[in-house]
């Protein structure tokens, strides 16, 4: 008989920290103070998330992760296990059609769809430099193990220079301005191959 139990496994590993998986039950209650947290709203400039916006977030990290190998992860201290945040790759979400000013990837693979690099943290580990270093290991991981994915792509909001610093760090290239409904105004970055 198969066993259809899920391996819990510790994907990526930095100086600091480990990242795994979402468990859509055990890490619910953290998903959701993240996604609740006043500093962390406030520096992405978006509202606080419902429980079902939370249920649908990890049900779509654990699509990824099934069918692509990759997710934003849970991301948790090396030396306490405390949890940190999120931080990892996904589908580039886009509902408007107007997020992305790039030519379009042809990779049925990935639904057509560019690989977008993601991080959140709670605000006492900001300014140490753990977002540069979490960032840093997972464009590594994607271009160290899929040869197919070409260039990542990262947006911030107008406000968020810390993030855009991190991406210019990593080499990510600006592209343009863009607004879109969902997320209104946003600056928009590359990093190839």
């Amino acid at each position: 008989m198969k066993n259809n139990t899920p391996i819990i496994r510790k994907i990526i590993k930095t100086e600091h920290f480990y990242l795994k998986p979402f468990d859509s039950v055990k890490d619910f209650d953290l998903s959701y103070n993240l996604w609740n947290d006043e500093d962390v709203l406030k520096s992405m400039e978006c509202p606080a998330c419902s429980k079902q916006d939370i249920v649908e977030k990890l049900d779509r990290y654990k699509f990824w992760m099934d069918k692509f190998g990759f997710t934003n992860f849970a991301v948790f201290e090396k030396n306490s296990d405390d949890f940190v945040g999120s931080s990892g790759m996904s589908l580039f979400h886009d509902p408007d059609n107007n997020r992305n000013q790039l030519q379009p990837i042809n990779s049925s693979k990935y639904l057509n769809s560019d690989i977008e690099l993601g991080y959140v943290l709670h605000k006492k580990y900001w300014g140490k430099g753990y977002a540069f270093e979490l960032a840093k290991a997972c464009v590594e991981h994607i271009f160290h193990n899929y040869s197919d994915i070409n260039r990542i792509v990262a947006v911030t909001v107008v406000n968020n220079i810390a993030s855009q610093k991190i991406l210019s760090k990593l080499g990510f290239q600006f592209v343009a301005d863009i607004k879109s409904k969902e997320y209104g105004k946003e600056k928009s970055y590359v990093l190839n191959r």
